[in-house]
């Protein structure tokens, strides 16, 4: 890990070594040392890694196969049988140098929007994040961008879910769109308590003391 202070000739370590360190500790330090490296800011954007003074950020998921042991078949699952288990991984990574920012990890089973959620709190303020068409729903992207990111997102065409108006059609043939609460969206928000209704209210007569209810 560079910035680790280590002794002059220090050996690295091998893999079955790391293994073996992984099987009598857990998974600890391995995640103290992604998150310490994840959280780095010395590190610069790399070349295209920043645009209108923000550094570009983009989700992305993907799956990685493991050994086939059956305690991870169990825990990771498996998408067919007598293959090795497959773990679903989604993160947010600076796309300029391609390093992790933040990942989430589930079973192969596991939706990636589902872990793509988990990704909140690592977006925020200074960032463009970017996200293909299919992360985006208007709850996940009204949340993300309250955390302080500012959001490209791409959207599915003619999405029925996704009610929008068309503001601009760009040179390239995309269009810049207004887009709107869905129905069902409309349906999951909490409902405020009706207002009772007014009683009439009869006006004091001029010069009285009485107040007007």
């Amino acid at each position: 890990m560079p910035g680790v202070p280590v002794r002059p000739a220090t050996p690295v370590p091998t893999g079955p070594a790391y293994s073996k360190a992984r099987a009598r500790h857990g998974e600890a330090p391995a995640r103290a040392m992604f998150e310490s490296d994840a959280a780095r800011g010395d590190i610069p954007a790399g070349q295209d890694g920043t645009a209108f003074g923000l550094e570009i950020t983009q989700i992305d998921g993907t799956t990685l196969e493991l050994f086939g042991d059956p305690l991870l078949a169990e825990e990771f699952g498996v998408p067919a049988p007598g293959a090795r288990p497959l773990l679903r991984l989604v993160g947010l990574l600076h796309s300029g140098t391609r390093r992790w920012k933040a990942a989430v990890i589930g079973r192969y089973l596991d939706g990636e929007n589902a872990l793509a959620d988990q990704l909140q709190d690592a977006s925020g303020p200074g960032q463009l994040n970017l996200a293909d068409r299919g992360f985006f729903s208007m709850d996940r992207f009204i949340r993300f961008s309250g955390a302080g990111a500012h959001l490209l997102w791409r959207v599915k065409n003619g999405a029925r879910c996704v009610p929008f108006r068309v503001l601009k059609i760009l040179k390239d043939g995309s269009e810049l769109v207004l887009l709107h609460e869905s129905t069902s969206m409309r349906a999951r928000r909490p409902r405020r308590p009706a207002t009772p209704p007014c009683r009439p209210c009869r006006t004091p007569p001029r010069g009285s003391s009485a107040s007007p209810c």
